[in-house]
């Protein structure tokens, strides 16, 4: 008798892990896989005349792989979809929260009918039948052998372009200044920036020229 249950539970058990996997199939019969975590941090109208364009911002996880980036990629169209009905859209991918300002650091993706935005106005917002992914994925994300930097690194860098950027607000605009000055202007540049290197350096008990290969690489990781 102990047999014959044992044997009616393995049963139960394999069909109801049948049923599991049946559920964890989609339309086109293959597994869905689990998308990675990722962060919304803007979303742009970029609407152009005759065509609606959106562009969105996201932070994704560092390490992310080149399957993870598609996989965050079509969530985003698919959750942009039922935001609005769009004739083209554009994702800057990030994984850090600080980059947000730049181009992208990570990937940029185009989700563009023929895969091309000057064929977006020849054809109706919402209708996606020709619409084509578009990848432009940075090196670092395919190539191991691309070091990320240590979040001390980051945290060098980001001071350093903190005090850049108060620092450049204040500047005139170049055009009003004449040649001389625009001279001076370049020194009294180069001075304060140095000066800033300086500060930063002994902030964190580092050389000046440490400070300004950590600044370098950074900015290397970014572009890879």
């Amino acid at each position: 008798m102990k047999r014959g249950a044992m044997t009616i539970l393995g049963i139960i058990a394999f069909v109801l892990m049948a049923l599991v996997a049946v559920n964890l199939l989609n339309q086109e019969g293959t597994i869905k896989e689990e998308i990675p975590e990722y962060k919304i941090d803007g979303k742009t109208d970029i609407s152009v005349p005759h065509a609606t364009r959106l562009s969105y911002s996201i932070v994704v996880k560092p390490g992310i792989s080149e399957k993870e980036v598609k996989l965050v990629a079509e969530d985003v169209v698919n959750k942009a979809k039922k935001y609005m009905k769009f004739n083209g859209l554009v994702i800057f991918m990030h994984d850090r929260e600080e980059d947000i300002d730049k181009s992208y650091t990570i990937a940029k993706v185009g989700y563009l009918p023929y895969g091309e935005w000057s064929k977006d106005t020849e054809i109706r917002a919402g209708d996606y039948s020709k619409h084509k992914f578009v990848y432009d994925i940075k090196k670092k994300v395919t190539d191991p052998n691309i070091e990320r930097p240590t979040e001390r690194e980051f945290e060098i860098y980001d001071r350093c372009s903190s005090l850049l950027y108060e620092y450049h607000m204040t500047l005139p605009d170049v055009s009003t200044l004449s040649k001389g000055e625009t001279v001076e202007l370049a020194r009294e540049i180069v001075k304060r920036e140095e000066g800033i290197a300086k500060q930063v350096a002994e902030e964190y008990d580092i050389t000046v020229e440490e400070v300004l290969k950590i600044y370098r690489d950074v900015v290397l990781w970014q572009l890879y």
